[in-house]
C-alpha cells in the first residue's frame, strides 16, 4: 500500500516547514563537507575549524530532526485538532529544537573566529578577536541555561504553559547579542584585510565572503518580530509556523556563510606571504628614521635545516619549496632601504652568505609588530 501523501492545506501548513527544513539542511551538509574537503586538500589534515564546522552541521541536523518531529506532532495545524499527547510531543520537540538552535548558531561563529586567529597579527586585532570569542562563549552558555530552565523545573519542556518566564524577552536578549557578535565578526576581518596589498577586486571578493553574514541580521530581526507577535497566541502550533521557518533559514544560512570563507576562490585570494591556510603570520617591524622596514632574522629556536623546511613557530610549519612561493627571501651583505627593491628568486636562496631575511609579501601593517631575532 503506497504511503499516504501529505498535502499543504489552509489548516495544515506543516509540510511547508519540512520542505524548507530538509532543503536547507542538505545545503548545509554540502557546504560543510566541501569546506572540510577544501581545507584537507590544502593542509593534508583536519584542523580546528573543520571539527567546529562538522559539529555545527551535526547540531543543525539535530535541530532539523527535532523540527520534523514537531511537524508530526502538529506544527502547522490548529491546536484544537491535536490530542493532549500530540501537544505534549509538540512542546518536547520544540524545546529540544531550541537548544540545538543555540548550538548551531554559536559554533559557526567560533569557526570563523578560529580562522581569524591566523590573520589577526596586530595586538589590537588579537585582543579584539579574543574579546569576541569570550562574548560568544558567555552568550552561548547563558542562552543554553536560560532556554533549558525557561519553564518550571518539573516540566522544563512545557513551553506553551503559563509557568514559563517571559519568552519574548529571552529571545530578544539572545537575538540582540547574536546580532552584535555577527556585526563584530564582519567588521574585524574587513579591518584586518584593509591593508592586504592585493588587487582591489580580489580584496573586495575576500571581504564579501565575510560580509555575507550581514544578511543574517535582517533575518534575526524579522524572526524576533514573529516571536513577539506569536507570544500572545492561543493557537501556537498554527501561529508558530513563520517563526520556525525563519529559524531554519537563519540557522542554516549562518553555517553556510561560515563555510564560504574557506572555499577555494576565497582561500586562493588569501594565499599570500601573509595570509595562508592556517599558518602562523610572519610580521614586520618598522625601523626608525628613514621609514624603511627593520629586517630581522630567525631566532635559533626557529632555525631548521633546508630539508626540514621553514619553521614559523610552535604551531605551524612551511615546507621549503612551498615557502618559496609564499614569502620573499632576500640575502645580502648590506641593509636595503626600500622594500620595493627586494627581489624574489628561488635560486638566490642557495647563495645565502650572511643574513637571511624573511618578510611577509603584500602587507603593510598599521603598527609595529614583532620580529624574530637571533
Amino acid at each position: 500500500m503506497p504511503p499516504q501523501q501529505v498535502r499543504v492545506t489552509a489548516d495544515n501548513r506543516g509540510p511547508l516547514v519540512n520542505l524548507a527544513n530538509w532543503i536547507t539542511l542538505i545545503v548545509v551538509c554540502l557546504a560543510t563537507l566541501t569546506k572540510i574537503a577544501t581545507k584537507l586538500q590544502k593542509t593534508g589534515r583536519p584542523q580546528g575549524d573543520d571539527f567546529i564546522m562538522f559539529a555545527a552541521m551535526l547540531a543543525a541536523a539535530g535541530q532539523s530532526i527535532a523540527v520534523a518531529k514537531q511537524v508530526q506532532a502538529g506544527l502547522g495545524r490548529h491546536i484544537n485538532t491535536l490530542t493532549a499527547s500530540q501537544v505534549d510531543d509538540y512542546q518536547k520537540t520544540g524545546y529540544i529544537a531550541q537548544l540545538f538552535y543555540i548550538l548551531a548558531l554559536c559554533l559557526p561563529k567560533f569557526a570563523v573566529l578560529h580562522f581569524l586567529s591566523t590573520i589577526a597579527i596586530t595586538k589590537i586585532c588579537r585582543m579584539t578577536r579574543k574579546g569576541i570569542v569570550a562574548v560568544n562563549f558567555v552568550w552561548t552558555c547563558l542562552a543554553m541555561i536560560i532556554i533549558a530552565s525557561q519553564c518550571a523545573s518539573s516540566q522544563p519542556w512545557a513551553i506553551l504553559s503559563n509557568q514559563c518566564t517571559n519568552q519574548p524577552a529571552i529571545w530578544d536578549f539572545i537575538g540582540a547579542v547574536d546580532i552584535a557578535v555577527n556585526v563584530a565578526i564582519i567588521a574585524l576581518p574587513i579591518y584586518i584585510l584593509y591593508d592586504l596589498r592585493v588587487p582591489r577586486n580580489k580584496k573586495l571578493t575576500i571581504m564579501s565572503a565575510f560580509a555575507l553574514r550581514g544578511l543574517l541580521i535582517p533575518l534575526a530581526v524579522l524572526r524576533l518580530v514573529y516571536v513577539k507577535s506569536a507570544s500572545n497566541s492561543e493557537d501556537h502550533p498554527f501561529d508558530d509556523l513563520q517563526t520556525v521557518l525563519l529559524t531554519q533559514v537563519d540557522m542554516n544560512l549562518s553555517i553556510v556563510f561560515a563555510c564560504f570563507i574557506f572555499l577555494k576562490p576565497f582561500m586562493d585570494g588569501l594565499q599570500t606571504g601573509l595570509l595562508a591556510s592556517d599558518i602562523q603570520i610572519l610580521s614586520l617591524k618598522k625601523s626608525s628614521g628613514n621609514g624603511s622596514f627593520g629586517l630581522g632574522t630567525w631566532s635559533k629556536k626557529n632555525r631548521k635545516s633546508p630539508q626540514d623546511g621553514i619553521d614559523l613557530g610552535p604551531h605551524e610549519r612551511l615546507d621549503t619549496q612551498e615557502s618559496l612561493k609564499q614569502v620573499v627571501i632576500h640575502t645580502s651583505e648590506t641593509k636595503r632601504h626600500d622594500l620595493d627593491s627586494i627581489h624574489t628568486s628561488e635560486g638566490s636562496t642557495k647563495d645565502a652568505i650572511k643574513k637571511t631575511t624573511v618578510i611577509a609579501q603584500h602587507y603593510e601593517p598599521r603598527e609595529s609588530n614583532r620580529v624574530f631575532e637571533s
